[in-house]
């Protein structure tokens, strides 16, 4: 229980902190955000299995039945679609084709990462979202 807590609030804590570190100048360019922030996790998990001499066996690296494979493509998807649709319904999202235009930087995180320059542009740390 004590090393899942801690993994939790390290990889939170990163995040947060790599966030808040491109909002004041960490020159971070393009894609490479998404990347550091979505590689963040893995790192962090590797580092504590290291450390605490867990070992990688237990990791379950094998490919696993096509089942699951069409479930780990198919459950996130419908579970988005399903989640949007009812977003939509209720009026919280509008569905635009222009990202700046797409109403979902109202939710708290993202008003705390993302900024809207004086051009209308989005930016969510170094990021341009246009």
């Amino acid at each position: 229980m004590f090393l899942a807590m801690a993994y939790i609030f390290v990889c939170v804590g990163l995040s947060w902190t790599f966030v808040w570190g491109t909002t004041v100048g960490l020159p971070v360019h393009g894609y490479a955000f998404l990347v550091i922030l979505m590689w963040i996790p893995g790192t962090v998990s590797i580092a504590f299995r290291i450390v605490f001499k867990e070992g990688f066996n237990d990791m379950g690296l094998a490919a696993g039945k096509p089942v699951y494979w069409l479930a780990a493509i198919f459950v996130p998807l419908g579970l988005a679609t399903v989640t949007y649709l009812i977003a939509w319904l209720l009026g919280q999202v509008n569905v635009s084709p222009y990202l700046k235009q797409q109403s979902m930087y109202g939710p708290l995180p993202f008003r705390l990462t993302a900024r809207i320059t004086r051009t209308g542009s989005v930016r969510v740390g170094n990021l341009s979202l246009n």
